[in-house]
């Protein structure tokens, strides 16, 4: 469960609520003038939306890179070094379900990275 999370916080990084602020062109010059005509403030917002040619907003390539080799070892770890019998006393646990479940899920983060990978690719190719 924490390391979806970390996927999760990976792929889409918390966002800083940015609130436009308003700018009133020419305040000092007014407050000594006695013109009716400059009374009308022009209020412009200074955090207009801009398209940016830049890179998506998030995580690099490499760290997604990262992440996805990361959990795709840790998938053919789970897969290939677990033990399938775990002995007891004298019971014994059998641990075959278990690996599965683990395995499809290293492997389902896996994609979920290899998606994001794939969807900033194509963004970049786009523009």
């Amino acid at each position: 469960m924490m390391a979806e999370k970390e996927v999760e916080n990976l792929l889409f990084p918390p966002e800083e609520k940015a609130t436009p602020s308003v700018t009133i062109a020419g305040e000092e010059e007014r407050e000594g003038s006695s013109d009716s005509t400059d009374k009308q403030p022009s209020a412009t917002p200074t955090n207009s939306p801009i398209k940016q040619a830049g890179p998506p907003p998030g995580p690099t390539f490499d760290e997604l890179a990262r992440e996805l080799t990361r959990y795709t070892r840790l998938a053919k770890r789970i897969q290939y070094e677990s033990r399938r019998v775990i002995r007891l006393g004298m019971f014994e646990v059998h641990c075959d379900e278990l690996i599965r479940t683990l395995v499809k899920r290293a492997e389902g983060l896996c994609d979920r990275l290899l998606d994001r990978i794939l969807e900033d690719h194509r963004s970049m190719n786009k523009a």
